[in-house]
């Protein structure tokens, strides 16, 4: 899936359910995929510990789609993932963390795919982070390398290493 892809699916969701932002909907993370695009975004390498890191989003915006068939879809305040995170009980991204698809320019645009944890978000810098694993067992290469154009697409029930 293409950053411009993802980008086009963000946009025209917050255009077409914008108000759906302001309604702070009731949604179950579990049931639904989650697309977040942002202009610059960051992997940064923990200095406590050097097999953790997190995925940074410069002002993102965020995107829902509660399917087969659709049900629901909307756009969200940054936040919202946050404060709803463990919502769901046994099925709650907090006791089944999502699977991601982050696609980003970093000179060579790929899918990278991840498990997410703890997410974070800090309003007054309008950043949204979350904690990453990979999922492939592979190294992390794009530490502290800046990313553009940056698609992350959320879904529940992370796929195992």
């Amino acid at each position: 899936m293409s950053t411009f892809l993802i980008k086009s699916v963000v946009t025209s969701s917050l255009l077409t359910f914008s108000l759906s932002a302001l309604a702070a909907p009731s949604i179950n993370p579990a049931k639904a995929t989650f697309f977040v695009y942002a202009d610059q975004g960051k992997v940064i390498q923990s200095a406590k510990d050097k097999n953790i890191y997190h995925l940074v989003l410069q002002k993102p915006q965020l995107t829902y789609l509660i399917y087969p068939p659709i049900e629901k879809a909307g756009g969200l305040k940054p936040a919202w993932i946050v404060k709803n995170w463990s919502n769901g009980g046994k099925n709650s991204f907090a006791k089944n963390p999502p699977s991601a698809a982050l696609i980003a320019g970093t000179g060579k645009s790929k899918a990278r795919f991840f498990i997410l944890n703890n997410p974070q978000y800090n309003q007054s810098m309008a950043t949204l982070s979350f904690k990453i694993t990979s999922m492939k067992d592979e190294p992390i290469t794009i530490s502290g390398k800046p990313l553009n154009k940056v698609g992350l697409v959320i879904k529940s029930g992370a796929v195992t290493k």
